[in-house]
């Protein structure tokens, strides 16, 4: 994208539009259906929808060249999502992508088991994301998008999401995560496994402090792999700090995390910026909640 700036002057719009919303029901752990990288435990309840707009801008140590990582675009998120019942939603994105696959077009479908707030000792939700690569086909057989048949286009991620309100001001979650991808380069694994921490802290009505990290278990991604399974590149920690405004119509996010890609088919096996080396990024979410009916 030439000018992803043009993407905050839209975002501004969408905040200040004069579009009737709804608030939903108060009774939640989190505010958003996202925590910076990770999915919460929260779903949206019936006959609501979600429009959503996500960005992450360039490495901040691109310094004056890029205005700190504000002229370019590593991930853009376009997506809506809809409550089908008050414990089952369903949602369609569309991302840049952040690494070798890109225009991808993201299923979501999310079920939540569990609410602590129904008198249950925690939440549990599960997750599922679904990606579909539709960029152009490489002719040249020996690349990643070269795609012999379809299925190598797609990519699978089911989680398991666990949350409890420790305190009115605090709630913490936890994820396990399975993720596979048809096409990898090797050494790189098909099949990767995942775990991951949330938090959010409530400063007043409005506005809260949330952070996330991820840790692969499995795959050259892994902290623990060793031998056969080191790669050429260099993977961290997906790891993301922010602030987040709750209005009641809509859910603002701004964030900070070292994580190019969005959705989890793309981020859990592709992050490979340090904090310490500056490679972090600017990013923002914007949720518009509207009932449909």
């Amino acid at each position: 994208m030439k000018h992803p700036l043009k993407i905050s002057i839209l975002t501004l719009l969408f905040i200040t539009s004069g579009l009737n919303s709804f608030a939903q029901n108060d009774s939640k752990l989190f505010n958003d259906r996202r925590v910076i990288n990770s999915h919460s435990v929260e779903v949206l309840n019936k006959s609501f929808l979600d429009i959503r707009i996500g960005h992450r801008f360039g490495d901040v140590n691109g310094k004056w060249n890029t205005l700190y990582g504000l002229e370019v675009a590593n991930d853009v998120f376009l997506g809506a999502e809809y409550g089908v019942t008050d414990k089952f939603m369903i949602g369609l994105s569309r991302t840049k992508g952040s690494a070798n696959l890109k225009m991808l077009v993201n299923g979501l479908a999310k079920w939540n088991l569990l609410h602590e707030k129904n008198g249950k000792p925690v939440s549990l939700t599960l997750v599922g994301v679904s990606t579909v690569s539709t960029m152009q086909k490489n002719e040249n057989p020996n690349t990643l998008t070269s795609f012999p048949s379809f299925v190598n286009r797609l990519s699978y991620c089911g989680q398991l999401v666990v949350g409890k309100q420790v305190s009115n001001k605090l709630a913490l979650q936890a994820n396990f995560s399975s993720l596979h991808r048809n096409i990898v380069e090797d050494p790189d694994k098909n099949l990767m496994f995942s775990a991951g921490l949330a938090a959010r802290i409530q400063v007043n009505k409005t506005v809260a402090l949330i952070s996330d990290l991820n840790v692969p278990l499995t795959g050259p991604q892994s902290p623990f792999s060793t031998g056969q399974q080191l790669s050429t590149k260099q993977y961290y920690l997906p790891l993301g700090f922010g602030i987040e405004f709750d209005t009641g119509g809509h859910v603002f996010q701004l964030n900070l995390t070292n994580a190019k890609g969005i959705p989890q088919t793309d981020f859990l096996a592709n992050t490979t910026s340090s904090w310490l080396d500056g490679e972090f990024r600017l990013g923002f979410t914007i949720s518009r909640v509207f009932k449909v009916r």
